[in-house]
């Protein structure tokens, strides 16, 4: 199962720094056997360019990390990523874990992590490989 991490982070003070709650998460799922990836957003790019590079990751889980002020970048995002590929798709970070009725109300968003998300991510993913329902997951 491949996860790739959108992470929009072209804020001004802000472009292009180290995010510690991906690292961590990818490092959990890596342990467990995952593949992950990062398509690290460092300057808006048309929703087109996002998924052409979305293509070549060939994900099984999408999963952005939004802070409130990329939020609204987040939303214009996720349509087009889930109208492009028949895949689930996540959103955590502050702004779901400040605002998590926001984002679970957004175009695109099947599922929203509060809080720290390695093990709930994990979890998450167990659950579909094996084709079973997320709805429980802390």
């Amino acid at each position: 199962m491949k996860i790739v991490f959108v992470y929009p982070d072209f804020s001004i003070g802000a472009r292009g720094k180290f995010y510690h709650g991906i690292a961590s998460i990818s490092s959990v799922l890596k342990q467990r056997g995952y593949e992950t990836s990062l398509i690290h957003l460092v300057r808006p790019i048309r929703s087109a360019v996002l998924v052409e590079r979305m293509a070549k990751e060939s994900p099984d889980l999408i999963a952005f990390s939004a802070t409130t002020n990329m939020f609204d970048y987040m939303c214009r995002y996720a349509p087009d990523l889930k109208n492009h590929f028949e895949v689930p798709t996540i959103c955590g970070g502050i702004h779901a874990t400040l605002e998590p009725e926001d984002v679970i109300s957004s175009e695109g968003i099947d599922m929203v992590c509060v809080g720290e998300g390695e093990e709930a991510l994990a979890e998450v993913c167990r659950l579909l490989e094996e084709g079973k329902d997320t709805r429980e997951v802390r």
